[in-house]
Parts: structure tokens; C-alpha cells; sequence
């Protein structure tokens, strides 16, 4: 494997509207965009951002709403970074709570996408 630097694509990133998301994800040895993140790249990332967790494979972070009607409010907010980035967590929703997990199934792991998209959601939603 070589050594590659992961640039983000995302809309705000491509027309210069934030700093790379791909800050937390800085250098690791892939093979391809599907490569799943080394245990040590992901305990890094926890590291860098606690709010988000390690739960059966996946990042997970949960959100707290006053009420059902602003936990699907935030929903469709993520809906609309989600379709931007074109990577789409998995939602769960119970009632005023909101679990997001994000996994790149077709690489059955956590990869480089999964880490962004958990920088995104954080920057455009807490």
C-alpha cells in the first residue's frame, strides 16, 4: 500500500466555503476510497471529536430534542448534508432521540467517507 492524502469533495469544501474536512482524517495508508480505517486511525478520530462513539462497527452519536417535532427538524437536516455528500447514515429515531451510525456498507467497515461525513454532521448540526 502507498501512502495517500484523503481530500474531501464535499460541496462546501469544492467551492471553498470551509477549511478540508478531511482535517481529521489526515494521512492513512489506503488502497482505494473503500479502504477501511485501521482500529488506531479510528480510536484517533474518537479521540478528536468525543461526541461520536464506536458501537457494533459503526460511529455512532445520539441527539436530544425537546420533542418529536424538533427531533424531525434535525432529521431533514441531515437529509440535506447527507444528499450533499451523497453518504447517508443510518437514523434512528425514538421519539425526542436521534441515533445516527455511519458505516460504508459496500466496504463492510468504517472508512475515510464515514469519518468526513461524522465532521460534517458535527460542524452543520450541533
Amino acid at each position: 500500500m502507498r501512502e495517500q492524502q484523503v481530500v474531501c469533495r464535499c460541496a462546501d469544501c469544492v467551492r471553498g466555503l470551509r477549511s478540508p474536512c478531511d482535517s481529521i482524517v489526515e494521512v492513512f495508508l489506503m488502497s482505494s476510497s473503500q479502504q477501511t480505517l485501521s482500529e488506531e486511525a479510528i480510536g484517533e478520530l474518537i479521540d478528536n471529536h468525543p461526541e461520536w462513539a464506536l458501537e457494533d462497527g459503526k460511529l455512532v452519536r445520539y441527539w436530544t430534542f425537546r420533542d418529536f417535532v424538533e427531533a424531525l427538524a434535525f432529521v431533514n437536516r441531515v437529509a440535506q448534508l447527507a444528499e450533499e455528500a451523497q453518504h447517508h447514515p443510518d437514523i434512528d429515531i425514538r421519539y425526542n432521540r436521534v441515533k445516527l451510525a455511519l458505516v460504508s456498507h459496500d466496504a463492510d467497515g468504517i472508512t475515510a467517507r464515514d469519518a468526513r461525513m461524522a465532521k460534517r454532521l458535527s460542524a452543520g448540526l450541533s
